[in-house]
């Protein structure tokens, strides 16, 4: 289900198995995310979408997603950050320019 994010965090990390471990984490919070963070968080992270094609696909503005992305992104590193999540941090702050 999620193995576009594992492939991107092991580009990343180098070290499968931690990614592995740390993808199940961020995976477990993103399914606590409220509508529509949740749904913009994976087509973005295990779809791979732009901004614009998740837009598209569900029918709102482009500038609502980036906002919404931009918010998600900042909850779930701010549950992480008490977990020493520093990887998957790294990588999400990687992702969210």
């Amino acid at each position: 289900q999620y193995d576009y994010f594992l492939q991107e965090k092991e580009n990343y990390e180098g070290d499968f198995a931690e990614n592995r471990i740390d993808a199940e984490i961020v995976m477990a919070e993103i399914e606590q995310l409220e509508d529509p963070y949740k749904d913009i968080l994976k087509l973005r992270l295990l779809e791979g979408f732009s901004h614009k094609e998740i837009a598209d696909e569900l029918e709102i503005k482009e500038s609502t997603v980036r906002k919404y992305y931009s918010r998600s992104v900042k909850k779930i590193i701010n549950v992480l950050k008490p977990l020493s999540q520093i990887s998957v941090i790294a990588y999400l702050i990687c992702i969210h320019t």
